[in-house]
């Protein structure tokens, strides 16, 4: 058995992150739609370190996205440690895993009393993410650089 997070498409597949009790170690399950097929795909090793460090210091939480075009996964540190955006930029090869944002904690729209989002990726390169206070509805879309600086908004 195995413990699932919720799933996501990308690349006529659904994807879930799981971590098989057998082996312990977190991958993304992939079910073909087309051709009904069921396959693993591999963490690199420094997610897989960042998937098991992150419990330890009560951070928020580890969360597979599609972020242009591709199989991500969002780190969420909260007020312990730097949010981590991690791309595979080449679908089911591991070694092509990028950290592609590093987002500093205690920012004025990332901490634990706020939801921050990834949404996309601008053409440009930036980040747009929603930043929601967790006592209402209401939130912020930012756009930010590489840094998690906030950048301007046309």
């Amino acid at each position: 058995m195995a413990e699932f997070t919720a799933g996501l498409f990308l690349n006529q597949s659904l994807h879930w992150m799981a971590k098989p009790k057998a082996t312990g170690i977190p991958v993304v399950l992939a079910f073909n739609l087309i051709d009904r097929s069921l396959s693993e795909i591999p963490l690199s090793p420094v997610c897989v370190e960042l998937y098991e460090s992150r419990i330890g210091l009560g951070c928020i939480g580890r969360y597979l996205r599609v972020l242009g075009g591709c199989l991500s996964m969002y780190y969420r540190g909260g007020d312990h440690a730097a949010d981590e955006i991690w791309v595979m930029e080449k679908y089911k090869v591991p070694s092509s895993w990028t950290r592609s944002f590093v987002l500093p904690p205690n920012t004025s729209y990332n901490t634990n009393k706020k939801r921050f989002w990834p949404l996309c990726y601008t053409k440009g390169g930036a980040l747009l993410a929603s930043s929601v206070q967790n006592s209402s509805r209401l939130g912020t879309i930012l756009k930010l650089n590489e840094n998690g600086q906030v950048l301007d908004l046309p």
